[in-house]
C-alpha cells in the first residue's frame, strides 16, 4: 500500500461512526484483506467485531466482512456467500478453433436450475464471470444480462468470440457495467479465420464498430479486453494487436500461452525470446497508448520458478508464520458445465460432484469438494493442488490473488 492508501485506512479503521459510506466501507473490506495475506488475523476478527453491526442492513458488505473474517477465523464450513463466481455456461461453440479441445468433450449447456441459483444471490457478489464454450449461443443468455444489470455493484465479465451478437445485446451491454472480453489472434483476415475455422473477420470488425458507436453514445463504461492466444504462425502480429486495441478502444490486452496437445501450436523454447521481444515492442506501444497489458505467456508454465517456490513451500509448509498457501476456497466458486466445482478456473485438478440436487447456493459452496480445498490449505497438506496451480509462479503473482 503506498503511504496515502495507509493513511486513508487508518483513519477510517480509528473511525467510530455508525454509519459508513461506500469508500469507508471499501477501506475496511481492503485492511481485512490486508491483514489476513499477513497473517494478521486477530486484528481481522477485531475489525470484524466493531463493524459488524454497522454493515449489518448491507448484504453485500456484511457479506464481505463476513468472508474476510471466517478466512481468519479459519472456518471450513462457510456462512458467507461467494464472492467472485465464475460460470461455464456451455461447452458448445459456433466456430472450431485450431488449438481448443471442444471436439473431445461431451457437448453440453449447464443445468438451468444452477444458473438461477447463482442469480439469486446477486446481492452477495462482486465479480461474476459468464464463460464458454460461446455464451451467446444461449437463447436465454439475454435475459440473464437483463436480471444481472439491476445490481450495479457487481463487476460482470463476458468472454466471446463476438461473431453473432445481436444488437439487442450489444446495446444492454454498452448501457452496463460489464467488462467484454473478445478473443482475437490475428488482426490479418485470411490468418484469423484460419485459427478460427467458421468466424469471419469482417463480422468481428463489424460487431466491435457497432458496439463501440453504443458505447459512445450512451457514455459508456463498458472495459473491453483482446485476449491474443500465442502460436508460431501469429506471434509476429503482437505489437500490431495493440494498434488495433487502440483503434477500438480497448483497455486491455492479454497475451496468453496457448496450452494444447498439438505440439505445431505451441512456442518452442527457441522461440521463447523472440516472443518476449515482441511483448517489450508492445509494451512500448501500450505505454503511448494507455493500454494495460496482462502477459500471462511470461509466467505459464514457468517451470524453473514453479518449482523453487513449490520446493519453498514444502519446506516451509509446517510454519504457522507462512500463512495459507492461497485464500480462493473462501472467495471464489467456480460451476463448469459439467458439474464440476472448485475455487477457480487457474486450480489445476478438482473432483467431480453432482450439484444437480443442490437447491441453493449455501450447498454448492460448502458441497464435500469445496471443504476439501479448505481443509488442505488449512493443513498445509496442498498435494496436487499445489503442483498443478496455475497461478502459484511466485510470491507476487500469490499475493495478488489472494487479494
Amino acid at each position: 500500500m503506498n503511504e496515502k492508501y495507509q493513511k486513508k485506512t487508518k483513519d477510517s479503521i480509528l473511525n467510530n461512526k455508525d454509519v459508513f459510506d461506500i469508500d469507508e466501507a471499501n477501506q475496511i473490506i481492503d485492511a481485512m484483506q490486508m491483514h489476513n495475506y499477513n497473517c494478521d488475523y486477530d486484528k481481522t476478527i477485531e475489525l470484524y467485531g466493531k463493524y459488524k453491526s454497522v454493515f449489518s442492513n448491507d448484504a453485500f458488505f456484511s457479506n464481505k466482512l463476513l468472508s474476510e473474517y471466517e478466512l481468519a477465523t479459519h472456518k471450513i464450513i462457510l456462512d458467507s456467500k461467494p464472492r467472485n463466481i465464475m460460470v461455464i455456461l456451455t461447452n458448445i461453440c459456433d466456430i472450431r478453433c485450431i488449438m481448443c479441445h471442444q471436439d473431445r468433450t461431451p457437448l453440453k449447456n449447464i443445468d438451468k436450475k444452477i444458473v438461477d441459483i447463482v442469480l439469486s444471490n446477486l446481492q452477495y457478489t462482486e465479480k461474476l464471470i459468464w464463460q464458454g464454450g460461446e455464451v451467446l449461443t444461449l437463447p436465454y443468455f439475454k435475459d440473464i444480462l437483463v436480471k444481472t444489470i439491476n445490481y450495479p455493484r457487481i463487476r460482470y465479465t463476458v468472454i466471446s468470440n463476438f461473431q453473432n451478437i445481436s444488437d439487442e445485446i450489444i446495446e444492454l451491454i454498452s448501457k452496463n457495467n460489464i467488462d467484454f472480453i473478445i478473443s482475437i489472434d490475428s488482426i490479418i483476415k485470411e490468418k484469423y479465420e484460419k485459427i478460427r475455422i467458421g468466424a469471419s473477420f469482417d463480422r468481428l470488425e463489424k460487431n466491435i464498430k457497432k458496439l463501440n458507436d453504443c458505447m459512445s453514445k450512451s457514455e459508456s463504461k463498458v472495459y473491453l479486453q483482446i485476449n491474443f492466444v500465442i502460436m508460431p504462425m501469429n506471434y509476429k502480429e503482437i505489437p500490431d494487436i495493440i494498434d488495433f486495441a487502440h483503434r477500438y478502444n480497448f483497455s486491455t490486452v492479454a497475451f496468453l500461452r496457448c496450452i494444447t496437445d498439438n505440439e505445431s501450436l505451441k512456442i518452442t523454447k527457441e522461440y521463447e525470446k523472440d516472443v518476449m521481444e515482441y511483448i517489450k515492442l508492445a509494451k512500448e506501444k501500450a505505454d503511448k497508448y494507455n493500454i494495460r497489458i496482462i502477459n500471462t505467456f511470461a509466467e505459464f508454465n514457468n517451470n524453473d520458478c514453479k518449482n523453487d517456490t513449490i520446493k519453498d513451500y514444502i519446506v516451509n509448509s509446517q510454519n504457522e508464520n507462512k500463512g495459507l498457501f492461497c485464500h480462493l476456497p473462501w472467495y471464489g466458486l467456480l460451476i463448469l458445465e459439467d458439474n464440476t466445482v472448485k475455487p477457480h478456473s487457474a486450480c489445476g485438478y478438482t473432483s467431480f460432484v453432482n450439484i444437480d440436487s443442490y437447491n441453493n447456493i449455501n450447498d454448492i459452496w460448502n458441497n464435500e469438494v469445496m471443504q476439501n480445498y479448505r481443509k488442505q490449505m488449512l493443513k498445509h497438506e496442498y498435494g496436487s493442488c499445489i503442483r498443478e496451480c496455475r497461478l502459484m509462479l511466485s510470491h507476487e503473482t500469490r499475493k495478488k490473488f489472494n487479494k
